[in-house]
């Protein structure tokens, strides 16, 4: 969970991809976990958020085709792949709260999940990480 945004060498990351399908059984499934941005890509240091689109062009290559796609995450966790100043400032509260206090972050985190799941279940589009679902082509 949460690797390939680590894979920073872009021949390293469609290799990782490769070598996955070559470990598929037939019928096997792949489950990737990243924000799938549909923005541009952001490359940092140690981490790059790749776009769907990019996704979508590395896994043709490496012979996977995706099955699913669903949000994993609407209200607890940055949201990434939006321009909602609304889930922004929800975000900046968030992290203002959980780095006052533990026990009132996870308050927080406890008295969210609740919408939380409400949302992931009827959005088919996530703002922060989702969860893909791959098959080899």
């Amino acid at each position: 969970m949460d690797v390939l945004f680590h894979v920073v060498d872009d021949a390293r990351f469609h290799q990782a991809l490769l070598n996955m399908r070559l470990a598929l059984k037939p019928g096997g499934l792949v489950y990737l976990s990243d924000n799938f941005m549909h923005r541009a890509d952001r490359n940092e240091t140690h981490f790059v958020i790749r776009s769907l689109a990019q996704y979508e062009a590395a896994l043709a290559k490496g012979g996977l085709r995706i099955v699913d796609r669903r949000p994993m995450f609407h209200l607890l966790n940055r949201p990434m792949d939006s321009s909602s100043r609304m889930l922004h400032r929800w975000w900046a509260l968030v992290e203002r709260v959980c780095r006052r206090s533990y026990a009132l972050g996870g308050l927080l985190g406890m008295l969210t999940y609740p919408l939380e799941l409400l949302l992931v279940r009827a959005r088919r589009e996530g703002v922060s990480t989702e969860i893909m679902v791959c098959a080899a082509a």
